[in-house]
C-alpha cells in the first residue's frame, strides 16, 4: 500500500491560470481542534492522495510521528508544504486516539491556515497500525508543468484547475460471487459503466474509495482495482472498515476531465445513470462544472444527547451555516460522506434527510455503519463538499 510509482492524470493538462486566479479561504478556524470548519479553494490544481499509513509497529507516539514524516515528504515531492492542506481525512484504531492526534497536528499544521479534517474509527490495511490518513492538497500558486506527481494507490493524482468537469460518484455495490476480490471486480465494472454515461474513462479518476468487510481482505480488493486499472496507472485508494450484513465492499470515486463548457449544463448537474433508480436523500453521480471548491469539516452534534434528533438537527444547521460563509448553501452540496456507530442516528438520520434536501439535488453520497466515528460519546459524523451557489 505504500509503493509510490510514477504517473500523471492521463488527459489533464497542467494548469493554466494566473497567479491572480488562485485562492485558498479557511472558514471558522478552530486552532485548539487543529482545523478550518470549511476551505473553498478557487482555481487552483487540487492533489488527491491515497491512504498513507506508518509501518504496523509500536504504538500511537511511534506510528504517528513517522506518519506525519512520510506525509510531508510526498507534500515536498510534489512542491506543496502542510500549509497547502485543504482536507485531511484521518482513519484512528480507536476513538481515544483523537486526543493525542488532534495535539500533533495542531503542532504540524500552520496555525493560520488549518485545513478540514474528519475522522473515523476503523481498522487499517496495515496489521497494527493505529492510524492512517488521506488528503486533498491545493496550489494557491502556479505549479511548474514539470513538478513531480507521484501516482499509484498511496500516492497522489491531480485534478488541474483547468479541469472543467468533475464528477463525484456515490458509493456502488455489487456482491458478486460474495468474495472480496469478485464483489471488487464486479463494482468497478458498475462504476466504469457510470464513467462511461458521463462520457469519462478509467484514465480520467483520481481517486477511490472502498467501504470494505472484512478490512484483512484489503490486498484481495486492491488487486482488484489494480487489475481493472490496469494497464493505465491505479490511482489513490483508500479503504475504510464497514459494518454491512450483505455486501462485502461498496465503492465510491472521483473523477475529473477537461471538457468544453457547456454552457447549457448548470454548475452541478444531479444524475441518474441508466438502470439506476433515482433517490430524493442522494444522487448517484454529481457532474460539477466550477472553478471553485468548498470542503467541509466533519461534523459533531453539539452538547446534544447522542441519537437524537436535536443531534441530527445540529449537524444540519452546522453544515448550512458553514456552507453559508463559504458561498454555498444545501443545495448545492455535491458530496456526502456519513459516518454512522449506532441504529439510532443512522435511523434519525434518515428521517431527517428529505426534510433538509431539495428531492431534486442531494449530495451524491455513502454511508457506512463504522466502528466508531472518531469521537468517544458520538455515534455519527460526516463531511461535506460543496460549490458556490
Amino acid at each position: 500500500m505504500t509503493r509510490l510509482i510514477c504517473g500523471l492524470l492521463v488527459g489533464l493538462a497542467p494548469a493554466l491560470s494566473s497567479a491572480a486566479d488562485f485562492a485558498v479561504r479557511r472558514f471558522s478556524t478552530d486552532p485548539a481542534q487543529a482545523r478550518s470548519g470549511a476551505v473553498r479553494v478557487d482555481h487552483a490544481d487540487l492533489v488527491y492522495s491515497g491512504q498513507l499509513m506508518p509501518p504496523g509497529e509500536g504504538d500511537l507516539d511511534k506510528q504517528l510521528p513517522e506518519l506525519l514524516k512520510r506525509t510531508t515528504n510526498l507534500l515536498k515531492l510534489n512542491g506543496l508544504t502542510p500549509a497547502d492542506l485543504v482536507k485531511l481525512n484521518l482513519y484512528i484504531a480507536d476513538s481515544s486516539d483523537a486526543a493525542p492526534v488532534t495535539a500533533a497536528l495542531s503542532k504540524w499544521l500552520d496555525p493560520d491556515k488549518p485545513a478540514a479534517v474528519s475522522w473515523v474509527t476503523t481498522s487499517l490495511p496495515t496489521p497494527g497500525c493505529r492510524i492512517g490518513l488521506d488528503f486533498v492538497a491545493a496550489y494557491d500558486h502556479p505549479r511548474a508543468p514539470a513538478a513531480s506527481v507521484q501516482g499509484g494507490p498511496a500516492g497522489v493524482m491531480i485534478i488541474p484547475a483547468t479541469a472543467t468537469t468533475r464528477a463525484f460518484v456515490s458509493g456502488q455495490a455489487e456482491k458478486g460471487d460474495g468474495s472480496v476480490a469478485d464483489a471488487t471486480a464486479q463494482t468497478m465494472a458498475s462504476l466504469f459503466r457510470t464513467l462511461t454515461f458521463l462520457e469519462l474513462s478509467p484514465k480520467n479518476v483520481v481517486q477511490v474509495k472502498v467501504f470494505i468487510r472484512p478490512m484483512n481482505e484489503s490486498r484481495a480488493s486492491l488487486a482488484a482495482i489494480q487489475k481493472a486499472f490496469d494497464p493505465e496507472t491505479c490511482p489513490p485508494v483508500v479503504f475504510v472498515e464497514w459494518d454491512s450484513p450483505s455486501l462485502p465492499v461498496e465503492i465510491e470515486l472521483v473523477a475529473a476531465a477537461s471538457q468544453p463548457i457547456d454552457a447549457e449544463r448548470p454548475v452541478a448537474e444531479y444524475l441518474t445513470p441508466p438502470g439506476m433508480k433515482p433517490s430524493p436523500v442522494y444522487a448517484k453521480v454529481v457532474r460539477v462544472q466550477s472553478p471553485s471548491t468548498i470542503f467541509l469539516s466533519g461534523l459533531y452534534g453539539s452538547q446534544v444527547d447522542p441519537d437524537s434528533e436535536a443531534e441530527l438537527r445540529d449537524l444540519f444547521a452546522q453544515t448550512k451555516q458553514l456552507a453559508e460563509e463559504a458561498g454555498s448553501d444545501l443545495k448545492h452540496l455535491v458530496k456526502a460522506t456519513y459516518y454512522v456507530s449506532s441504529k439510532g442516528s443512522s435511523d434519525q438520520h434518515n428521517k431527517l434527510r428529505p426534510e433538509y434536501y431539495d428531492p431534486a439535488r442531494p449530495p451524491a453520497a455513502s454511508k457506512a455503519i463504522v466502528k466508531g466515528v472518531g469521537r468517544s460519546g458520538r455515534t455519527i459524523t460526516w463531511d461535506m463538499i460543496a460549490v458556490p451557489k
